[in-house]
């Protein structure tokens, strides 16, 4: 349910989200669905980090300029801390070649 379930503006957002809570799990019972497992399913198939390669996990970057040097800041969601262990030498990897090109050419388009 998108905004106030009731149609009127004085309904507090702690009541909208309880409707929006009852409605789910009455859809989640016409479905078949036990609704915490059919969540935690999608949220893991979004988040499949041992499918994707690195390049894919490292493609966005924030950059930011402190105390004249040039930062880079990603984020990468996950909801297994199994998968994240699985995959954070190959992370490392990547994130110390990348630390260490940029100290050996500071003049390039990975810097």
């Amino acid at each position: 349910m998108l905004g106030n379930p009731v149609g009127h503006a004085d309904v507090p957002l702690a009541d909208v989200r309880r409707f929006d809570g009852m409605a789910a799990e009455e859809l989640a019972k016409i479905a078949g669905l036990d609704i915490k497992q059919y969540a935690t399913e999608m949220f893991r198939s979004s988040s499949r980090l041992l499918d994707r390669s690195m390049d894919e996990l490292f493609t966005w970057f924030k950059y930011f300029q402190a105390q004249n040097q040039k930062i880079a800041i990603s984020q990468v969601t996950s909801v297994s801390e199994n998968e994240l262990s699985g995959i954070r030498d190959k992370m490392l990897r990547v994130l110390w070649k990348a630390a260490w090109h940029r100290a050996v050419c500071p003049c390039c388009s990975l810097c």
